[in-house]
């Protein structure tokens, strides 16, 4: 099906705007006032393309590039994804770059391929420049430092390759860097550091290494990459940050202190790393920390007692200690973090029983308590967990809703009051010390999939109730 261009624009007395967006298989123009059809000489504005760039004669071209000379803003992408198989397809037209008074340029979400052209630097009126989500690949062209007025700069999802050059330093006014989801590697430019206005930046699913340096920012997203070293002590110094992603690196050395200084922190992310040392000392004075809602430092080598304090961080909705060597007794007060929705502290070293203010966690719906030695009985007091509740959306988690106290040394019967958690998914008891009947109780879990009991003391017959259980595909038994 032939493309359809119908340019049209709109003008004040004191600019000119344009915006085109590519909406089932036509390019439009919506002007918000005067509304004035430009290139009427040909075909009455509409030109019908079979390729939008390839089969542009360079007469139409240049027509068109000259009646869009005042042009200040272009978006070029597919508004809806179920149309992007109508995606604009093939390398970026030189023509755009004659457009010298852009200042907004969007062509992102396109099948768009080649190398991005040193002749972007004649749009150096440009404020924010996207090409992310294409197939742009090579190096990055050094020429972006020229353009020194953008604000926001987003190549991300492509797949360029090599080092990011220090050129970007020029970009004195850059509030927004997102290079993330591309196959860069070398270091991060010690220029940046020069960028005093940048507020968020994403070099996240990449190859880049060398130890870490920042400056005051919002957001830092260098998760996925091959950093290596500490953390550095400044991040104390930077009152401003709310998000830090540094996961699935090579980080080690113990966290410094000073991560709790940063008071506006939402997020933490230093998952996958190779950290050390205790964490008691960096959180015994987390209260600060008002609007903190994911702490997530799983999958490292911390030691030492899980602090008490967390239990302080009101707003806490995530917690993931997980795959650490964490000993001693789960804190009573984390069941003063009312807003959890995710526990996890599974395959550490923990003991002790499992504190009854847990069960008080109205919002939790997924707790992993699993691979630690953890003894005594199940909680059997009515709890609030497991109900039904208007939480966030959890699609980040792959199980969500699970009850995992497998791999411990729990004993004593099953509670039936593990039949009122009614929105668990998975229900994993296996491999403890479980004894007496299977309580007919858990056959009002609706929602169950899994219930998993294997290579405990469990006697008695099935209860027939669990017949009725129309979504449960796996039930372990084994070596009871």
């Amino acid at each position: 099906m032939p493309f359809k261009l119908l340019i049209l624009s709109s003008s004040t007395s004191s600019t000119k705007k344009f915006s085109v967006a590519l909406l089932h298989c036509n390019f439009l123009a919506y002007a918000p006032k005067r509304l004035v059809l430009l290139c009427s000489s040909l075909m009455m504005g509409k030109l019908r393309l079979r390729q939008p760039y390839k089969t542009l004669s360079r007469r139409l071209g240049l027509a068109i590039a000259n009646a869009l000379k005042d042009l200040e803003e272009l978006l070029l992408r597919v508004v809806y994804q179920v149309l992007r198989t109508q995606s604009l397809k093939g390398p970026v037209s030189p023509l755009l770059f004659d457009l010298s008074k852009l200042r907004v340029l969007n062509l992102s979400q396109n099948l768009l391929f080649g190398q991005p052209s040193p002749q972007v630097s004649n749009l150096k009126r440009l404020k924010m420049l996207s090409l992310g989500e294409n197939q742009l690949s090579g190096s990055l062209p050094s020429q972006l430092g020229v353009l020194t007025w953008l604000e926001t700069l987003s190549l991300c999802s492509n797949s360029f390759t090599g080092e990011m050059p220090s050129e970007l330093g020029d970009m004195k006014q850059l509030k927004s860097l997102d290079f993330s989801g591309n196959g860069l590697n070398g270091t991060v430019p010690i220029r940046l550091g020069e960028l005093t206005q940048l507020q968020d930046l994403d070099l996240s699913d990449n190859l880049l290494s060398g130890s870490l340096t920042w400056n005051q920012m919002e957001s830092l997203w260098l998760n996925n990459n091959q950093f290596v070293g500490r953390i550095p002590l400044e991040v104390g110094n930077c009152s401003m940050l709310k998000y830090i992603r540094l996961s699935n690196n090579k980080l080690s050395c113990p966290i410094p202190r000073e991560l709790c200084d940063s008071e506006s922190l939402v997020e933490i992310n230093l998952d996958g790393n190779m950290l050390s040392g205790t964490v008691e000392d960096v959180f015994d004075r987390c209260t600060n920390l008002s609007q903190l809602e994911k702490l997530d430092l799983s999958s490292n080598m911390l030691t030492g007692r899980i602090p008490k304090e967390i239990g302080n961080l009101r707003s806490i909705q995530i917690l993931k200690l997980n795959s650490n060597f964490f000993n001693g007794s789960i804190p009573m007060r984390l069941g003063d973090s009312t807003s959890l929705n995710i526990l996890e502290l599974g395959n550490n070293n923990l003991n002790g029983s499992i504190p009854e203010k847990i069960a008080d966690l109205a919002q939790l719906q997924f707790l992993d308590l699993s691979y630690n030695n953890l003894s005594r009985p199940i909680l059997s007091k009515h709890s609030s967990y497991f109900h039904e509740v208007n939480i966030p959306d959890l699609s980040y988690s792959h199980n969500y809703r699970k009850f995992d106290l497998s791999y411990n040394t729990l004993s004593g019967p099953i509670p039936k009051e593990l039949g009122s958690c009614v929105v668990v998914v998975y229900l994993l008891l296996g491999n403890n010390m479980l004894f007496s009947n299977i309580p007919k109780s858990l056959s009002r879990l609706t929602n169950l999939t899994t219930l998993d009991l294997f290579g405990n003391l469990l006697t008695g017959s099935i209860p027939p109730e669990f017949g009725d259980s129309l979504k449960l595909q796996g039930f372990y038994l084994g070596h009871n």
